[in-house]
């Protein structure tokens, strides 16, 4: 009878414990002036983890907030939170310390908000036809959490960063949903926020961890084959590596946002060289994509300077550079994702017109299609775009959670030949 006394004095002991620390729960509420973009998000994210004071963090794009759920008995310090939105590129309106309330795990529909980028006016309607669309919003297969990067395999199966779902998912040549990883636990293998995404000749994938600073090796099946990267921004280090394109003499490139460059490294991590910096007439401002196209040169999606770079990446000059911001034809609002196209075409997302532009590679507008919405075609905030072995146009709608499929036509109306 004492046992039983015993034990459920305990028990009451310890529900009055969890029903206090429920309680004491507090959190720090930041109104983030201008964060509009999982780019944005993530490096918001990431800036504020690394307080101690930090138990965990979420952003709500719709309010343009990010929530910071303290650490039991923690000390509010404002300061801290302002220091750390200013790191990540941002200013603040405001910052409100409250009683913590009940988190929702993943958006619904349009639950990232919709942004218009205004008045936005359009050339020539490109040549390319809706075909389908492949995923929505969901943690099943073949579903989707804010996706961010896709990569084309030859055989034609591809991969797709699910950044909100932490995982890698690969799918058949035909769309169909086929296999899934995210290396559990807290470990370094653990995928975090998978953003940027390669396949190279041999099928070996390799995605940027843009919140833990790795890059990440898998086979042609998802077995873990390595992983390299540190924190910093001196050569082979890394602050939010968004991007990533194998070249033809089997280097990596990587798009390094933060640090507003481009940095060559073997596949086992080893430095070579770096392009770009922060400097407007040769250098970047918070890269997004880099794409290696078989001359050698590298294609870089600058982002924040609202313009496609191309980058000699021997001699680290700066080729030629197309578009400025604005909402006109050949204007960028966010130049967030590039793919080479044949005839000597280039394709170019454009993140806040919602909209995705077509380039002859010497820098001359040719067309442009989507608009804003989420109907068949249409996109909210779009931030990559692959060409498949057959000629498709896949753009990742990260707004809309899924994947937006197009052909090429000709005047005829029919499929171009390739």
């Amino acid at each position: 009878m004492r046992r039983t006394t015993l034990s459920l004095m305990a028990a009451i002991l310890a529900l009055v414990g969890w029903a206090q620390q429920q309680g004491d729960q507090r959190e720090v509420v930041i109104k983030v002036n201008g964060m509009f973009c999982p780019f944005c998000t993530a490096g918001i994210e990431k800036r504020l983890n690394m307080l101690p004071e930090t138990a965990d963090v979420r952003t709500d794009l719709a309010a343009g907030e990010a929530i910071v759920t303290l650490q039991p008995g923690a000390e509010f310090v404002d300061g801290h939170f302002a220091d750390a939105i200013k790191r990540a590129g941002f200013s603040h309106s405001g910052i409100e310390l409250r009683e913590a309330r009940p988190r929702v795990d993943r958006a619904e529909p349009g639950a990232v908000g919709t942004v218009s980028a205004g008045v936005v006016t359009h050339g020539k309607k490109a040549g390319s036809r809706y075909v389908t669309t492949i995923g929505g919003v969901g943690g099943g297969a073949g579903q989707f959490d804010q996706p961010m990067g896709i990569a084309f395999a030859p055989e034609g199966w591809f991969v797709v960063t699910d950044a909100g779902n932490a995982r890698v998912q690969q799918f058949r040549p035909d769309g169909r949903p086929w296999r899934q990883w995210s290396v559990s636990g807290d470990g370094r293998s653990e995928l975090r926020k998978p953003v940027g995404v390669a396949v190279d000749s041999d099928g070996g994938i390799w995605v940027t961890d843009y919140e833990a600073d790795t890059i990440h090796h898998y086979g042609s099946t998802g077995e873990p084959r390595g992983i390299f990267g540190r924190s910093g921004n001196d050569k082979g280090e890394f602050d939010a590596p968004s991007g990533v394109a194998v070249t033809g003499d089997g280097l990596l490139a990587v798009a390094d946002f933060y640090n507003h460059r481009v940095q060559l490294v073997k596949p086992d991590g080893e430095f070579v060289r770096s392009l770009g910096g922060q400097d407007y007439s040769n250098g970047l401002n918070y890269p997004t994509r880099v794409t290696a196209a078989p001359d050698g040169r590298l294609w870089v999606a600058d982002a924040y300077n609202h313009r496609v770079v191309v980058f000699d990446p021997l001699s680290g000059d700066l080729v030629r550079h197309f578009g400025k911001k604005g909402h006109g034809p050949g204007e960028f609002d966010v130049s967030s994702g590039i793919a080479l196209l044949p005839g000597e075409r280039v394709a170019v997302v454009d993140f806040m017109n919602h909209r995705v532009q077509i380039w002859t590679e010497q820098g001359d507008f040719l067309g442009d299609f989507g608009e804003h919405g989420n109907g068949p075609g249409q996109f909210e905030r779009p931030t990559d775009i692959a060409l498949s072995p057959d000629g498709r146009l896949y753009v990742v709608d990260w707004g809309n959670h899924r994947l937006n499929v197009f052909t090429e036509e000709n005047t005829n109306g029919k499929e171009t030949e390739r």
